[in-house]
């Protein structure tokens, strides 16, 4: 803000306040009026119904206690950074003690002493496992909330969850249902389309199936989380996994082929919408530079998961808690039990205040005119991020 006084220049850089007349009705425009995704107590506060947990285990056979979270984790997926070991997924809807490795197609596994032995209301307990709690090895827990408590399953479609819980603030479903070989249609609880969906058969050995947030033709494409192929269609039989068609504002379509829907199996999904300041899903172009693309979140995110698209390339994992300043390039594998892979130069990105910079160029996470896709959680919206 300047203004001319006999020759002379006036200008405020801020060094004193604004003097402006807002018309009654309205707001100034500035990023601190822009919309919040929730409210009251939770007010730009993503860490309510998302956050990020990093730690040294205490060593098998003593229980180690993660506490002062601002919710009661629902969805808790774990991984050692430091050693080669298996994924940890666990879940309310399936129960405490049932564990799902996003690297290998074998069943739950069922220790009621081993990963997670309690959701609290402030954080979670862990067992003796070394896969979550060894001695001197360093962690990283993902935690979403799903709801206060479970819901009662949605009637919305034609088959009923055995279990769900869900979150509209968040954007978050997850639930259980049985598979009968089938064409069915599965109520969220949500009130638009979820456009990333995991489901896995949790009782018995299949693969995890992915529904690619693509819009409309993401509904004949699906790509496998325990795999690093690319994206992957089918109009017949077991490749048909969404029955070719696409999530409406309260349901998803389950097809009829085996994997997620087979007969007496037991299923689990996990779904999201983006929210805005909080959540995005979508499909981005790499260029091939160290210039990469940038993706506009519309908010600082926390963590990212990236996977080639079209080409065979890794699920990766990036997230502030373990790379805090830029660039961000400290890589864990979605479909590999090895360690953390610190300072990998070619998954390196900008975390910004508003989404990310690719600034690796390497092909199978920025290769030119090749599709990659996203998936981010924030830390701030936008309009109170601070980015490094």
């Amino acid at each position: 803000m300047f203004s001319f006084d006999r020759g002379k220049w006036i200008v405020n850089f801020g060094q004193r306040s604004f003097k402006y007349t807002v018309p009654t009705g309205y707001k100034a425009l500035c990023t601190q009026n822009l919309d919040d995704f929730s409210s009251d107590d939770s007010l730009n506060a993503p860490n309510y119904f998302f956050d990020i947990n990093t730690y040294t285990g205490t060593g098998t056979g003593v229980s180690n206690p993660i506490k002062g979270m601002k919710f009661g984790p629902d969805l808790i997926w774990g991984k050692a950074t430091s050693y080669g070991d298996e994924h940890g997924l666990q879940a309310t809807v399936i129960g405490t003690g049932k564990t799902l490795n996003t690297t290998s197609t074998s069943a739950e596994t069922t220790n009621s002493g081993y990963y997670v032995t309690a959701f609290n209301s402030d954080g979670y307990t862990l067992g003796n496992g070394a896969n979550l709690n060894g001695s001197s090895t360093t962690y990283v827990n993902w935690c979403w909330d799903a709801g206060a408590s479970a819901a009662t399953p949605s009637t919305a479609g034609t088959k009923t969850p055995t279990a769900q819980w869900f979150n509209t603030t968040a954007g978050f479903t997850m639930g259980t249902y049985d598979g009968n070989l089938t064409n069915c249609t599965i109520g969220t609880g949500l009130s638009a389309p979820v456009e990333f969906i995991i489901v896995k058969r949790h009782d018995g050995s299949d693969g995890w199936i992915v529904y690619p947030p693509k819009g409309d033709d993401g509904k004949t494409k699906y790509l496998r989380l325990n795999e690093d192929s690319a994206v992957a269609s089918g109009t017949s039989g077991q490749t048909n996994y969404w029955n070719s068609t696409a999530p409406t504002n309260t349901v998803f379509t389950i097809g009829s082929g085996g994997h997620i829907n087979g007969n007496g199996s037991s299923n689990l999904f996990l779904a999201w919408t983006s929210i805005p300041g909080f959540s995005k899903f979508g499909m981005v172009t790499g260029n091939g530079s160290t210039d990469g693309p940038f993706v506009h979140l519309g908010f600082k995110p926390k963590l990212i998961l990236w996977k080639g698209y079209d080409q065979q390339s890794s699920w990766g994992l990036i997230d502030t808690a373990r790379s805090p300043y830029n660039v961000a390039d400290d890589l864990i594998v979605a479909e590999a039990n090895s360690a953390q892979d610190s300072g990998n130069s070619n998954w390196a990105r900008d975390i910004l205040s508003n989404g990310f910079k690719i600034r690796g160029s390497h092909s199978a996470v920025n290769g030119s005119s090749n599709e990659f896709l996203y998936a981010a959680w924030a830390e701030h919206p936008f309009k109170t991020s601070r980015a490094h």
